[in-house]
């Protein structure tokens, strides 16, 4: 098979996939492929992770870890980015932990949005007025003062759909867009001015901030 076969068959297999999200049996057969095409690790991932959500097995948890570890940035495919760790569920990503916090670079200081993500789907965004390495207090998911929300990541694909909308005593704000990388490009539509703006957030690394352990 040639390589843009291959690729072919696999994007068929990944749109049956998200065509039938709660199904299991689409995500088997990409399995397979996976196993027909050198990919052995990724086939099993999504084997354990299917079975796990019907049954609880401290064998196939085990297998789940060691998997996750040795080829997290592998499993997370042209999504991995330094500082960036991914949850995984049924084989695929649905959630983002982060060692920092992703900046909206259009400014030239630090009074910009700035968003943090936990992995069972908590964002926080708000803004702060000091350098990134002073923020940690400020950018924790029980400061009453920031906005939150919940948001939905797809990884099927790359790169990878992101959507959330961040409400506050002033009002609430949408995002719309995608994951690149360590990049996020997000059309931003704020219900409390009315303005519709497309931005770009960038990740910057905050030591001792890492949202993937904190749940």
């Amino acid at each position: 098979m040639t390589g843009c076969h291959a690729v072919n068959d696999a994007s068929a297999l990944l749109a049956a996939i998200r065509a039938a999200p709660d199904d299991d049996a689409p995500r088997l057969v990409y399995a397979d492929w996976l196993d027909e095409h050198g990919e052995m690790e990724r086939a099993e991932f999504i084997r354990v992770q299917c079975e796990l959500a019907v049954r609880e097995s401290a064998e196939l948890r085990r297998r789940e870890v060691a998997l996750l570890d040795s080829h997290h940035d592998a499993f997370a495919g042209a999504c991995a980015a330094l500082g960036l760790r991914f949850k995984f569920s049924r084989g695929f990503i649905v959630g983002l932990g982060h060692t920092g916090l992703f900046m909206h670079t259009g400014g030239t200081n630090w009074a910009n949005s700035m968003l943090r993500f936990w992995p069972d789907g908590v964002v926080i965004d708000s803004t702060s007025t000091t350098l990134p390495e002073s923020i940690s207090t400020h950018f924790r998911r029980d400061n009453s003062l920031s906005a939150q929300g919940r948001y939905l990541l797809s990884g099927y694909a790359y790169p990878a759909s992101i959507r959330f909308t961040c409400a506050s005593a002033e009002g609430s704000v949408d995002f719309r867009g995608v994951l690149e990388c360590a990049a996020l490009h997000l059309d931003v539509h704020s219900r409390i001015t009315g303005r519709h703006l497309r931005q770009r957030y960038t990740h910057i690394h905050v030591d001792g901030f890492d949202s993937f352990t904190e749940t």
